[in-house]
């Protein structure tokens, strides 16, 4: 089954969901095997994404100065997994291209720092620019037409809004894709029975989904906003948020990011219905 062409095929929310209805009853039948099926449904569902729904956002994105020592790159690349930065030229809206650190290990001895210095530049890729606008499937296009790996996603002004990489489209499209190198945390891990760990990007469904709680927000998509949402404005660093009987604590930020939350549950946790709209309480004291 060519499941490309089905997603070209389907114009409209109607097509979508008989073509989803469509598969499932293959799967059913076993006419599809479980691997087939949840790719094809990935592709159904992630066809209206575009790059600002996948883009690693700016505030999140490590890039270089164009005119920083080349200690501190050196610094930078060692603690990163990462292979490509953005460069840009003292302001980050102005990205000048794209370094690939496989193109600059040679020169890490070098004694010469303005050498240094030029090699960075020498070795800038040119930055592909896509509009936060740019549907999922025409970023892949462009990928494999270009010949590249990484774009910059820039907003209706011209700034810069984050980067988008060819693992981002694909994982959207058929799922996680995990290397040696993916020595990130866990999204959601249980420190004790009633306690976890949870990343603040993480989607409310898969929260409730491994807690058993049942958050809800009208606002809010990810843990992180929900918090927020609740307080109306974005909590410091050790700061704990009450609500229901549930306790946030904000572990890690960056700038006004949240990036780790622990929570804690009621000692018996029942499925209640946290809405955003339930009283909060905040407090930096330590628990």
């Amino acid at each position: 089954m060519n499941w490309y062409s089905l997603v070209k095929k389907t114009h409209s929310t109607i097509e979508i969901n008989s073509a989803t209805k469509t598969i499932r009853r293959l799967f059913k039948k076993n006419l599809i095997d479980y691997k087939q099926f949840s790719t094809i449904i990935n592709v159904l569902e992630s066809r209206d994404l575009c790059a600002r729904d996948i883009m690693l956002p700016r505030v999140d994105v490590i890039a270089i100065d164009i005119n920083s020592h080349f200690k501190a790159l050196q610094r930078l690349i060692a603690r990163t997994t990462h292979s490509r930065f953005p460069v840009y030229n003292s302001n980050i809206d102005d990205i000048k291209g794209i370094l690939h650190i496989k193109d600059i290990f040679s020169y890490f001895y070098e004694k010469n720092e303005k050498q240094k210095q030029a090699h960075i530049k020498k070795h800038l890729t040119q930055p592909f620019f896509i509009p936060e606008s740019r549907k999922i499937f025409d970023i892949l296009k462009d990928f494999q037409h270009k010949h590249q790996q990484m774009a910059v996603v820039v907003d209706e002004y011209g700034g810069f809004s984050g980067i988008v990489t060819m693992e981002d489209v694909l994982e959207e499209i058929i799922g996680d894709i995990k290397d040696e190198s993916d020595n990130e945390k866990e999204t959601v891990i249980k420190l004790a029975a009633n306690k976890f760990s949870i990343d603040a990007r993480a989607d409310l469904e898969t929260i409730n989904d491994i807690t058993g709680l049942t958050l809800e927000s009208d606002k809010a998509e990810t843990l992180g906003g929900y918090i927020i949402d609740l307080l109306g404005y974005v909590p410091k660093l050790g700061a704990i948020v009450s609500s229901d009987e549930v306790h946030f604590k904000v572990k890690h930020k960056r700038g006004n990011s949240l990036i780790r939350i622990h929570v804690k549950l009621p000692e018996q946790n029942q499925k209640k219905n946290h809405k955003s709209h339930a009283p909060a309480k905040s407090s930096t004291k330590e628990r």
